[in-house]
């Protein structure tokens, strides 16, 4: 965890050896890094969720 931390604290991109690559943040794709014990981007994640969210704003 800090060795993505460090990078991210100091460009805005976590990065770690072994890790994927983040590609920056856009709401088309919504790229998402999910930090587990294998980390892995995830697009869009709970959109759904989301989804109903933003049709409950007023």
């Amino acid at each position: 965890m800090a060795e993505l931390w460090s990078p991210f604290a100091s460009t805005g991109k976590p990065a770690a050896k072994g890790q994927p690559q983040w590609a920056a943040y856009t709401l088309d794709k919504r790229a998402t890094l999910e930090i587990n014990a294998e980390c892995r981007i995830v697009n869009n994640p709970y959109s759904q969720e989301r989804a109903l969210w933003e049709r409950l704003d007023p």
